[in-house]
């Protein structure tokens, strides 16, 4: 339901045949300096217009993109300060750096030409999905909002940021496992005080330098397994992106049913108890309104609100978390009695 705080932005014309009530703006439509729309919400206007569910299906729409990006970008920005907290840096310039450029020179784009088609006034405004296609497939957009250049420049900068995540790291670690194997290497070369030692020591003492020296041995590094590591990580985080800036949609779909639920339930509960002629209205109303408390206590604030932490909660561990946290882990380790009494005995 809406609320009239601030008064409505549009006037009401003319009526035509049907009793359809015309509407145009009161606000600077043009923001030349005039009076500004609905400060904050929905014009009251709009609720019960013939247009309503058209309006606030694309205003949903665009809103729940814009909340989509904004949280997985503020989860990039976790996978900074982890880099930083570990002092990784190879993650932080070969990872950290191309994901944001690639989440920012694409969908934050959007998400700014979204916030700039609401506040700008444009005589042929373009269409943001026509844009964005035009964009990704490299093709010239009939109406573009910024001009030619920077959907270009910025589409380079996104592709270009596919191969900096999957290239540069695994040569990096590479150049770094031979350099510690080149210095082990150095390390453990016999010398004239290894073999005086050796000669000093006994057979066990030996074998004992020996095997501390193979316990120091690193893994040999798989050029391999790292590869086909960072590709699944590269390609998990292009596709992913996509896939979850679509997943937000489901903001759109939970508060469009919501929505619909509410009207459905007011229509015929209160609303038709309010319509029935008097005195029956009197214990209609009274009837209808325990209907509707009940209904909405029952299904808007029961199973409305549990579908809708289910969906938050999924958004909250996919597209958000899988961002910054890696869930490696620890071995589990069950409690067992036997292994505390054998500790304490030991």
């Amino acid at each position: 339901m809406g609320f009239n705080f601030f008064g409505s932005r549009w006037t009401a014309v003319s009526a035509d045949s049907a009793k359809v009530v015309n509407y145009e703006p009161a606000y600077d439509i043009k923001n030349e300096g005039g009076t500004g729309p609905y400060p904050f919400g929905i014009d009251p206007a709009w609720h019960g217009a013939v247009n309503e569910l058209t309006f606030m299906n694309s205003l949903k729409m665009k809103l729940s993109v814009v909340i989509g990006v904004l949280q997985m970008t503020v989860g990039l920005i976790l996978r900074f300060s982890n880099s930083i907290y570990e002092k990784n840096w190879i993650d932080l310039l070969c990872e950290c750096c191309p994901m944001m450029v690639f989440m920012c020179c694409f969908f934050a784009y959007m998400d700014y030409m979204i916030l700039y088609k609401w506040v700008t006034h444009m005589p042929n405004p373009p269409s943001i999905i026509n844009s964005m296609i035009a964009m990704g497939m490299w093709q010239q957009d009939a109406n573009p909002m910024f001009g030619e250049t920077l959907p270009r420049i910025l589409m380079a900068a996104t592709l270009l940021s596919v191969p900096l995540m999957l290239i540069p790291k695994p040569l990096i670690l590479q150049r770094q496992a031979e350099m510690r194997q080149r210095q082990t290497r150095n390390r453990n070369a016999p010398g004239p005080q290894t073999i005086g030692r050796d000669l000093a020591l006994g057979d066990e003492e030996i074998g004992g330098l020996q095997q501390d020296k193979e316990e120091d041995e690193e893994e040999p590094f798989d050029m391999g397994e790292v590869l086909i590591h960072q590709v699944i990580e590269t390609i998990e985080y292009v596709l992913g992106t996509v896939s979850h800036t679509a997943s937000y949609l489901r903001l759109w779909a939970l508060s469009l049913a919501h929505q619909q639920l509410s009207l459905v339930f007011f229509n015929m509960t209160l609303i038709s108890g309010m319509s029935a002629p008097f005195p029956l209205n009197m214990f209609a109303i009274y009837v209808t309104f325990a209907v509707w408390f009940a209904i909405t206590i029952g299904v808007m604030g029961g199973m409305d609100v549990m579908e809708c932490f289910l969906h938050v909660l999924r958004l909250h561990w996919i597209e958000f978390q899988s961002k910054f946290y890696r869930h490696d882990g620890y071995p589990f380790k069950p409690y067992r009695h036997r292994d505390l009494l054998e500790g304490e005995d030991a």
